[in-house]
């Protein structure tokens, strides 16, 4: 009597198979924790760049408030030009009264101006659930007497 044999794989080729699937799994597991941090050092460094560009004193930026509490800048250097906070698309923007559009930070999920204690105090909410909070060192607008 024959016996059929079927071709199976041994062990040892069972064993090198889980190790390769093994090494895949873990090598995926390393790239989406690397990914992640990258991702949150872009946020990190996107927020500092947007704070830099809200204080810089070329911009000459004041800030002010409207009769219903409303949080808006001026820029002194522009006419007092009236600039708004908006976010649009996970994009926060200045928008000048002019019409005028500047995106300064990206992938946004929503944002916080408040004022405390005659100083304006940010929190930004980025799309990947983190949350950056700063004071602006911004100076308030003061009417001039004439």
């Amino acid at each position: 009597m024959k016996k059929s044999r079927q071709k199976s794989f041994t062990i040892l080729e069972s064993i090198i198979a889980l190790g390769i699937f093994a090494l895949i799994v873990l090598i995926i597991q390393f790239a989406i924790q690397y990914i992640k941090k990258e991702k949150q050092t872009t946020n990190t460094i996107n927020f500092q760049r947007m704070l830099l560009q809200l204080e810089d004193s070329s911009r000459s930026y004041r800030w002010a408030q409207t009769k219903e509490g409303k949080i808006y800048l001026l820029s002194i250097g522009k006419r007092n030009q009236k600039i708004n906070f908006r976010l649009k698309n996970h994009s926060l923007q200045l928008t000048t009264s002019d019409g005028g559009t500047m995106p300064i930070v990206s992938q946004v999920k929503d944002f916080e101006l408040e004022q405390l204690n005659e100083k304006i105090y940010l929190s930004l909410y980025f799309d990947s659930g983190e949350c950056y909070e700063s004071n602006l060192l911004l100076e308030k607008y003061e009417k001039e007497e004439k």
